[in-house]
């Protein structure tokens, strides 16, 4: 009996998402985390009246959407 249950539990039930890996779960917080930087930085993009200022932070924006565009 103790062996039919536990077959019941490890096979997926119909629908159900399978569970995410410890990878997948890190990339998914890269993302993130990567994706706020990115909004907090055109924020300060938009606010900004410095040109140097600007300029080093569109070089973190580009840097940013590289990261992003490896993560997938």
């Amino acid at each position: 009996m103790e062996s039919q249950v536990d077959a019941a539990e490890e096979q997926p039930r119909p629908g159900a998402k399978p569970q995410p890996t410890d990878a997948e779960k890190q990339n998914v917080r890269e993302r993130d985390g990567l994706l706020l930087a990115r909004k907090r930085i055109m924020n300060q993009v938009e606010s900004s009246s410095n040109q140097r200022y600007t300029e080093s932070l569109q070089l973190a924006l580009a840097e940013i959407d590289a990261k992003l565009a490896k993560l997938g």
